[in-house]
């Protein structure tokens, strides 16, 4: 059987695991370490991992488990489960967890498709209240600028900004992709 292994990490606390196999946790959150023969508490213990600072061990609550038992991953998972009432991963459920990297994948690339989409709008945009202001623009410097060369000039000063922007999101998206 397979179990969903985030489940069991937010549901099972290292602090309690520990307590109830024997293991004390002072009231600094410190306990003697089960990788190494310890006299004196040299592990830190979080709800959901634990640290020992003598033997460098570090773990999350699966781990620990494995440690306690003497089992491995798998078998850890399922002891856990069935201490803490955890059912197994329904078919569709694993298969959802198993399609969710290449989904995110796709959701960051179809965001970006979106982002590039709207840069060049706001581009085009641009360069339309560019050439509106330029067309509005008094003809020398003796001719007062009118109304409607201030609302183009507004027009264009709005369009810089979104065109900005789009600019900075497309950036950063693709610099977050490529991460």
């Amino acid at each position: 059987m397979q179990y969903d292994t985030e489940t069991i990490r937010r549901v099972v606390s290292c602090r309690d695991l520990c307590e109830n196999n024997g293991i004390k946790v002072n009231a600094k959150g410190r306990a003697r370490c089960p990788w190494h023969d310890d006299n004196r508490p040299s592990m830190a213990v979080w709800r959901d991992h634990v640290h020992c600072y003598a033997c460098g061990a570090h773990s999350d609550a699966i781990g620990l488990a494995g440690q306690l038992y003497g089992v491995g991953f798998f078998d850890a998972c399922r002891i856990l489960a069935e201490m803490y009432g955890i059912a197994p991963a329904s078919g569709a459920e694993w298969q959802r967890k198993a399609d969710e990297p290449r989904r995110t994948r796709q959701e960051r690339q179809n965001r970006i498709e979106r982002l590039r989409d709207a840069y060049v709008i706001a581009v085009r945009e641009f360069r339309d209240a560019e050439a509106e202001k330029d067309l509005l623009a008094p003809s020398s410097q003796e001719v007062v600028p009118g109304v409607l060369f201030w609302g183009a000039v507004d027009r264009y000063n709005r369009a810089a900004d979104a065109m900005r922007r789009a600019e900075w999101a497309l950036i950063d998206a693709e610099r977050r992709d490529s991460a």
